[in-house]
């Protein structure tokens, strides 16, 4: 078993004044044997002093809580990813969908990993912040009680530098993305390892990375380059800058290297004192009290599990986001046919109060389709009885007549000479129908998930989803282009309504 790291206590008496006065002599003292006996013995302390100020200020944080989990659920997740899987297999294809193999490999290697002992820790961060160096001591110096085996996964740079050059003065900045394996967003542990206060790009990544992996560690590296002083506010600063991140305890500050500390000795012979070089231990008492806490807390068979059970749930929701936007492909294109057919038959045969949702089969036939795609299949009679549901709810919330005005002012804008009744309400169809595709469209993928609603429920979601869809496409830009198209489409020869899909 590696020794484990005895953790740093604050020596008596030694206050901040004395860790000044000591980097000051370290400095400005003379070689030439004025430093005393007393002058080395408060080197020495002054060594011992540098070493373990940075923990022995920092608070205590609140122990870990969380949530028991056993293998029952880790189990009941990847049924539930494997249904979500041969829903979109079953769709789709790996000629159109090319992720498809890569989201099936990850699965079987989740049912491979429900049985695995060994705990998986990855370290990621920005260049030369210490990441190699952390993985190593703590192999070294961190058994914990029942835990067989840790591995530890290293990483490359995670963010690149650009040189800029304007002039004598070269400028060094951080790009803006980053790009994360698909191995380190499985571990059970990630440290992201920083040498100071976290930048902008940092903390974007932090909090995207907060969504997509099962436990993750702040680890402040580097405190050995900081005054004693200084070394407990740099980790204030970065827990303030990450607190709607992470808990504060989940942000440590270490010394996984610390740089030699140069020491005097005197000798017998009244000669000048000899300069020494020695290197100061590790400081990682936050750290593996933290690590200590999330053991007790989670054993290792439940940390494995936490992880596997979080990477179940992502590759479900990325699979569903895979199968949601192959359904929209498709259900938009069903709408495009539908809009411009209602454009048509309320062009011809205007209706002062455009109740076309309500009276014809376009918009029944809509629903009809769209459901189908979603897999939530609607008799016909229930598609006509949520047309005119849906016919009503965009009366009384006044989006008839406020799409005739907004769309004959767009019209005009788009060179109609002249804006007939017709022509108004033949684009307002079309925008009405595609504002009901668009609210159907999230009210499927959200029924899917729910399941069935109460009547009254689901007509109170499906108004908010028309609501949300129509003030979206309201901006000017989306509001000139669809006139545009809709002039341009009117003019041409009015498509008649197509049958009923099998």
């Amino acid at each position: 078993m590696a020794p484990q790291l005895k953790r740093p206590i604050l020596l008596g008496g030694v206050g901040l004044a004395t860790g000044l006065w000591l980097l000051e002599s370290l400095s400005s003292a003379p070689m030439d044997g004025g430093f005393g006996l007393t002058g080395v013995l408060a080197l020495s302390a002054g060594a011992w002093w540098l070493k373990s100020r940075a923990s022995s200020d920092i608070e205590r944080v609140p122990e870990i809580r969380v949530p028991q989990i056993d293998r029952a659920m880790v189990e009941g997740a990847i049924a539930q990813t494997r249904e979500t899987l041969t829903q979109l297999e079953g769709e789709t294809s790996s000629a159109e969908t090319p992720a498809l193999g890569t989201l099936q490999a990850r699965f079987n290697q989740l049912t491979t990993d429900l049985d695995r002992q060994e705990l998986r820790f990855a370290m990621l961060g920005g260049q030369a912040v210490g990441k190699t160096t952390l993985a190593n001591v703590l192999a070294q110096r961190w058994q914990p009680k029942g835990v067989s085996k840790i591995s530890f996964m290293d990483t490359p740079q995670l963010f690149a530098t650009e040189l800029t050059t304007a002039g004598d003065t070269t400028t060094i900045t951080m790009a803006a993305d980053w790009a994360v394996p698909q191995s380190v967003l499985g571990a059970d542990l990630l440290f992201f390892v920083t040498a100071g206060d976290v930048t902008d790009t940092e903390r974007r990544c932090l909090a995207w990375l907060k969504e997509r992996v099962a436990r993750l560690i702040v680890v402040v590296n580097k405190q050995d380059q900081h005054l004693p002083q200084q070394q407990a506010e740099v980790l204030s600063q970065v827990r303030r800058n990450l607190k709607d991140i992470l808990p504060t305890g989940d942000v440590v500050a270490i010394a996984a290297d610390p740089s030699p500390i140069r020491l005097l000795t005197s000798n017998d012979s009244g000669e000048a004192p000899n300069p020494s070089l020695k290197t100061p231990e590790p400081s990682l008492s936050l750290l593996l009290d933290r690590l200590d806490q999330l053991i007790i807390a989670e054993p290792a068979q439940e940390l494995i599990w936490a992880t596997l059970c979080h990477s179940a749930n992502a590759l479900a929701e990325e699979a569903k986001a895979i199968l949601n936007q192959l359904r929209r492909q498709r259900a938009n294109k069903i709408i495009d046919q539908y809009q411009w057919v209602a454009a048509g038959a309320a062009f011809i045969n205007p209706v002062p109060s455009l109740d076309l949702l309500a009276t014809g089969a376009v918009n029944s036939q809509l629903i009809l389709d769209l459901s189908k795609i979603y897999r939530q299949p609607l008799s016909t009679d229930h598609a006509k009885t949520m047309a005119t549901t849906l016919a009503e709810m965009l009366i009384k919330l006044g989006l008839v007549e406020v799409s005739s005005k907004m769309l004959g002012i767009a019209l005009k804008t788009n060179g109609a000479t002249y804006v007939a009744g017709g022509l108004i309400q033949g684009a307002s169809a079309a925008y009405l129908t595609r504002t009901v595709g668009s609210s159907l469209m999230e009210y499927f993928e959200v029924l899917e998930v729910t399941g069935e609603l109460p009547e009254s429920q689901s007509m109170e979601q499906l108004k908010q989803m028309v609501q949300k869809a129509f003030q979206a496409s309201r901006q000017s830009p989306v509001l000139q282009s669809f006139a545009k198209q809709a002039l341009q489409k009117l003019k041409s020869e009015p498509e008649t309504v197509p049958q009923a899909s099998n």
